[in-house]
């Protein structure tokens, strides 16, 4: 009898832990599911690069240059006088873009830039500033054979930087996804850049090209480990807290 009994709970047990396994594991791919739900147009891709011209006194041609692009389409301006046109698709041109600050007194602020950038080239960094009271332009461009990602930051009333970068495949395939990511494959042919440009009052010439990096991209791709948001995880554990609650609760002790 007491054998009996004793087998009894042990196959309670080992089906309550098969139970909260199965849980455990649904809460997980839940939590991911929703993060690459919430990140399906949002990326950070790591990138290398070899200096092609540069003005920078620090920086000279040949330099390794190393960074990383972030793109953010969900912070485009898709109201209907945006800067935003077309679907995303694979057959003719589209633009993502959001603007902010004075320069644009129009825009439609979204609370976020679509393209970023942080480059290093020996003892230099050129990262994008965040975007200030006096101007931000951020967007994406692309067709069905050419990518193209603009930064500018108007660090003040009389000047600004401007980083980009441009992805074109050689053999004619489309090098972005349905989501309008960008794809870097063995036939793309990558190039980017880093300029400041100063303000001036000329009509024709609004504005001064002032040093500006540029350079080949050798390598292109997504930052490896995808993080689960802290609100994702938050909710998956207590998801998974107040389920082995509930089994624990309703477990009958065999007498």
């Amino acid at each position: 009898m007491l054998a009996s009994t004793l087998a009894q709970r042990a196959i309670g047990v080992d089906a309550m832990n098969k139970t909260i396994r199965g849980l455990a594991g649904f809460v997980a791919l839940a939590a991911l599911t929703a993060s690459a739900s919430a990140s399906a147009q949002q990326m950070t891709y790591d990138f290398t690069g070899t200096v092609t011209s540069s003005d920078f006194a620090s920086v000279s041609a040949g330099m390794t240059v190393t960074g990383t692009y972030t793109i953010n389409l969900g912070n485009a301006d898709l109201s209907s006088d945006g800067y935003s046109d077309n679907a995303i698709n694979r057959f003719t041109p589209w633009l993502r873009g959001e603007a902010s600050g004075a320069a644009y007194p129009d825009a439609l602020v979204t609370g976020g830039t679509v393209f970023s950038s942080t480059l290093k080239a020996g003892s230099s960094t050129f990262n994008s500033p965040a975007p200030s009271a006096f101007g931000s332009l951020t967007y994406v461009e692309a067709g069905p054979f050419d990518y193209n990602a603009y930064n500018i930051e108007h660090s003040s009333s009389s000047w600004f930087t401007e980083s980009s970068f441009n992805i074109a495949n050689s053999n004619a395939t489309v090098p972005y996804l349905s989501n309008g990511l960008p794809v870097f494959g063995a036939s793309s042919l990558g190039t980017g850049s880093y300029m400041i440009a100063t303000y001036v009052d000329n009509v024709a010439r609004p504005y001064n090209f002032g040093p500006k990096l540029d350079y080949s991209i050798t390598s292109f791709a997504p930052v490896a480990a995808p993080e689960i948001d802290p609100a994702s995880a938050a909710g998956g554990l207590t998801l998974l807290f107040g389920a082995m609650a509930m089994l624990h609760g309703r477990r009958r002790v065999v007498a």
